[in-house]
């Protein structure tokens, strides 16, 4: 089995375009990409994606650092952001002191397009500098990994993103589909998500589960996986509340 099958199996996916994605993505880290950029709606799993990556390096005790771009007040964000940018070396690893993969850093800015304009703008040289120079030999081999709900070209083209910043950032980009468009992985997700319960058999079957399911087979789940995750855990939420009412009214 290859790397990327193993992953998109981590992810539980049956869905050929997923398991393509990984297939991708695998090939990106064989020849050390430092940017990557994933789109994608809310709920598909960006961040989920965005650890994965930082962990098929084979560093899953390495430094992994999510910073949520959208809930932070402007001037931290920015001082965060190039505190974190700076102790990286996006060298792809042949000018670092350590070459060691356990030490690569992954700096995952989430919803980049909730930057402010004029930090993107600086944004954008701090990582052209990082790009350009050839004396981080006391740095750390580092990847970065943005995500945006929201298309960053056609953001760009209308002035709500900047264009410096688009140019640095794009050059390998994925899209993750939403869960409409991989219906097949409803059932395969939903088990997962009930086998995360403890003792989810005790409380409802997955049969009754998957049925429930069955007759919301033409929802579109706009929330995509975390609607879908929340959906199983409110449901056995209920037969749980349901199940010690039964005992409380048999006392």
């Amino acid at each position: 089995m290859s790397e990327g099958a193993q992953h998109s199996k981590t992810f539980v996916t049956d869905c050929p375009g997923m398991k393509q994605l990984f297939i991708l993505l695998e090939l990106a880290l064989q020849l050390r990409v430092p940017i990557m950029a994933l789109y994608g709606e809310s709920g598909v799993g960006k961040t989920r994606l965005a650890y994965a990556l930082h962990t098929m390096t084979g560093s899953p005790d390495g430094y992994f650092r999510r910073i949520n771009c959208s809930g932070l007040p402007e001037e931290l964000l920015a001082q965060i952001i190039r505190t974190e940018l700076g102790v990286l070396s996006f060298n792809r690893g042949e000018d670092c002191r350590n070459e060691d993969r356990n030490a690569t850093r992954t700096l995952f800015l989430d919803e980049i397009s909730d930057v402010p304009l004029a930090n993107q703008r600086e944004l954008a040289c701090c990582i052209r500098r990082k790009i350009s120079t050839h004396d981080d030999t006391q740095k750390i081999p580092g990847r970065l990994i943005v995500s945006s709900s929201w298309n960053l070209g056609d953001l760009a083209v209308s002035g709500h993103f900047s264009k410096d910043l688009y140019s640095c950032i794009s050059d390998f980009t994925v899209s993750v589909p939403p869960l409409r468009l991989r219906r097949q992985d409803i059932p395969l997700l939903s088990r997962h998500f009930y086998h995360l319960i403890p003792h989810a058999d005790r409380l409802l079957g997955f049969e009754t589960l998957a049925g429930e399911l069955e007759s919301l087979a033409g929802y579109d789940w706009p929330g995509n996986i975390r609607e879908l995750k929340n959906f199983v855990e409110r449901r056995m939420l209920q037969a749980a509340t349901h199940d010690c009412g039964d005992k409380t009214g048999k006392t």
